[in-house]
């Protein structure tokens, strides 16, 4: 996945929110534009997870942040001063969960 972390996704995102911050908010135009209907999104320094809907089935999909995104998550958590820039994800699909399902 090719994102654009935007000036408005900087100004906008909320520090410390792994859900809210420039990259999720990125990540989330970026699969509403694929008309991909999102659950959840977990930005980390190390890592980024993100569950989707898919069918009548929820699927996570991981991935390792690489260096630039590890970068930019500890300057803006920080509040020094960041750009606007891209980041490349390679998403892997980790486990699904049909809706409804008792654990």
């Amino acid at each position: 996945m090719k994102l654009n972390i935007t000036r408005s996704d900087i100004r906008e995102g909320v520090r410390h929110n792994p859900s809210n911050c420039a990259i999720a908010r990125s990540i989330q135009r970026n699969l509403a534009k694929n008309n991909m209907d999102v659950a959840d999104i977990n930005v980390l320094p190390e890592s980024v997870s993100i569950q989707v809907f898919e069918s009548n089935k929820i699927v996570t999909y991981n991935t390792n942040m690489p260096l630039k995104g590890t970068n930019f998550v500890h300057r803006f958590d920080n509040e020094m001063r960041v750009k606007p820039f891209q980041l490349t994800l390679q998403f892997e699909k980790s486990k699904e969960r049909v809706l409804g399902a008792v654990k």
